[in-house]
């Protein structure tokens, strides 16, 4: 597969990188930044990659599939950590930025003897906030957890550990994380709703989760809010399950690139006149400025929250942001060099 072919399979959106031993790494044009991608029409093959949980999407002539990404540390998101100490997720990001990761990954395969998992370290200009991997089978889920126990038996660990205890006088965060068969029975209904609807299109939702906590917190005068389907569903529970009061919601399954023809609205409401928060989990926040522009056109007022955005385009990009629990305009944000790390510091000592 050569640099063309994997550009006209994907309309141009992803652009060659490096070959790997299972795939391409390629940088996601749109997103601004890497995934671990497989193209091909063997069926054979594709179904085999499909059982070690790459995820298949339809390219120009032929099927482009994704592996299986993992978050090793994430600054903006809590619960997107093994670990739920401040002062651990700081130390593994900053450990993580100066480590060869490529050393690391081949020592642990090593260690697991997995001779036919390949572990790639994902960069790009929007995954500034987290550091994630991609493996070529789902088998490696684990690999987060196995680079955290192995850091935190080393001295580099212990040194760092203390700088980051020194920096940080942490306070109870506002997050929760909670299954959807522990929530009340409103949220719940409206889960099932949704899937009903999402089902007559021949897809399935699996989200077992509402992430909140914080939702009682956001000042905002919006009639509607948006979710986007299928990464924000776990945080419309999470607001359902926060606020009784709540105002309209609806998911919108949007996609920028050559995705964005499967658009489609779950539990639609007349937007009209009306103020409209179109909330995402964010990387470059094209996403939020696209659905801005749309709503816009459909007579609504758009507003725009970024969810625990992983670069400067994201807050860029948003009305709002919301890093760990805390909500903040763009003007309050430092977006200097380790803007990520610095902003971390301050929202868990409550400087900000």
């Amino acid at each position: 597969m050569n640099p063309q072919t994997i550009e006209r399979e994907s309309k141009n959106l992803l652009k060659f990188v490096a070959p790997g031993k299972y795939g391409f790494i390629v940088n996601n044009e749109i997103h601004k930044k890497e995934n671990f991608v497989y193209i091909g029409n063997d069926f054979l093959q594709i179904s085999e990659r499909i059982k070690k949980g790459w995820e298949l999407k339809p390219g120009d002539k032929n099927w482009i599939l994704r592996a299986p990404e993992f978050v090793l540390v994430d600054l903006s998101e809590f619960s997107a950590n093994l670990t739920r100490q401040p002062h651990e997720i700081l130390t593994l990001y900053r450990i993580l930025k100066r480590l060869d990761l490529k050393d690391l990954i081949s020592k642990i395969i090593k260690q697991e003897r997995w001779s036919d998992i390949e572990i790639i370290p994902l960069k790009g200009a929007s995954s500034q906030a987290e550091i994630r991997v991609a493996c070529s089978d789902i088998r490696a889920k684990k690999f987060p957890k196995l680079i955290y126990s192995h850091l935190k038996k080393t001295d580099l660990w212990k040194n760092e550990i203390k700088q980051s205890k020194a920096l940080l006088h942490p306070r109870p965060l506002k997050i929760y994380s909670k299954s959807l068969k522990d929530c009340r029975a409103k949220t719940k209904n409206f889960y099932k709703k949704v899937v009903s609807q999402y089902e007559l299109l021949g897809q399935k939702l699996n989200e077992k989760t509402a992430i909140g906590g914080f939702w009682n917190f956001l000042n905002n005068d919006a009639d509607v809010i948006i979710f986007i389907l299928k990464a924000g569903l776990k945080y419309a529970l999470g607001y359902l399950e926060d606020v009784p009061n709540n105002k309209e919601v609806i998911l919108w399954e949007y996609h920028l690139g050559n995705d964005n023809s499967k658009e489609v609205i779950i539990a639609p409401c007349d937007i009209k006149n009306k103020n409209v928060l179109i909330v995402d989990r964010s990387y470059s926040g094209g996403t939020l400025a696209e659905l801005s522009e749309k709503v816009d056109g459909f007579g609504g007022n758009a507003s725009t929250l970024s969810l625990f955005p992983k670069s400067i385009y994201a807050i860029k990009n948003a009305n709002l942001i919301l890093f760990l629990d805390k909500y903040l305009k763009k003007s309050q944000i430092d977006l200097e060099d380790d803007w990520a790390e610095k902003l971390f510091i301050s929202v868990i000592n409550n400087e900000i």
